[in-house]
């Protein structure tokens, strides 16, 4: 099996260290004493009512859920936007680029160790997520539209975390413009239509035709994939509902299934645009 060097020499060095691992230990421990915590209090209310709650469990595990997406987010561009530009810091892309390996052996490299250390973030949360199973109301399917989603929004921050590192060269200041492509992608462009409604006083139904086009493109934000997926189990405890009003139309469909898949392969190929601005732009020009 052909293993990118890039990628072995830099997961070694990774694993070298301890700190990845004290990380991930710290974070889920975090995650785990806070979900304990909630089902206690829950389950203690169940008790002293003497009624069941059936929105509580679910509502703490869309909770600590979304906990976790937002952590690997900030993660993943904080991880790739240094990923090209310390190899040019480091003078050490130019060595790279005059051996065997390609631009895009190097951009897919660092793509794939950025991606695989949040995998093992995610990998290491599953345990956690999984006692949703213990108390019912999410099934198999929910669960997988779950981190499919969540795949997928670390999947774009790493290739925008990228693009930026290999744009601006210093990373300091790809840290600095990937976290604002972060915020313009993910939550900016989320809040402009209920920013828009508000400030005109208006009421904008994204449910007709011209709207609609609107509401397709606002697929191509992570979050509003991730939102799909977590409403699917229920709409309660979901404090930011607000910004999804474009996206809530969708989500009352008997296309639901059809516009998150379709959010998915877009977003991925949106993935893809930057990765391959990310090599264009490392790759050594030619003089005509």
């Amino acid at each position: 099996m052909i293993i990118n060097p890039v990628y072995k020499k830099e997961s070694a060095i990774t694993w070298k260290s301890l700190r990845l691992v004290l990380i991930l230990s710290m974070f889920n421990l975090f995650l785990a004493i806070y979900m304990v915590s909630r089902v206690n209090a829950e389950i203690r209310n169940m008790i002293v009512l003497l009624e069941v709650n059936y929105r509580g469990i679910p509502a703490i595990f869309k909770s600590v859920v979304s906990i976790s997406y937002a952590v690997a987010l900030l993660v993943s561009s904080a991880i790739s936007a240094s990923g090209i530009s310390s190899e040019i810091e480091r003078r050490s892309l130019d060595i790279m680029l005059s051996t065997v390996l390609t631009p895009a052996d190097i951009v897919l490299g660092k793509f794939m160790t950025c991606f695989f250390n949040i995998l093992i973030y995610l990998g290491t949360g599953i345990p956690i997520f999984s006692f949703i199973f213990m108390y019912g109301g999410v099934s198999f399917m929910d669960f997988l539209m779950i981190i499919l989603a969540y795949v997928m929004g670390a999947y774009l921050v790493i290739c925008m975390g990228l693009f930026c590192s290999a744009l601006l060269q210093k990373t300091g200041v790809a840290n600095f413009f990937s976290y604002m492509l972060l915020l313009v992608v993910f939550v900016l462009s989320l809040a402009l239509p209920k920013g828009i409604e508000t400030l005109l006083d208006i009421n904008i139904d994204f449910s007709s035709m011209g709207n609609g086009m609107v509401r397709n493109v606002l697929l191509l934000n992570p979050l509003s994939t991730f939102y799909m997926s977590i409403t699917r189990i229920s709409k309660n405890g979901v404090f930011w509902t607000s910004l999804f009003s474009p996206v809530e139309v969708i989500t009352d469909t008997a296309n639901a299934d059809l516009y998150f898949f379709s959010g998915i392969f877009a977003q991925f190929l949106v993935g893809g645009v930057f990765l391959y601005m990310a090599i264009r732009k490392i790759s050594p020009k030619v003089d005509q």
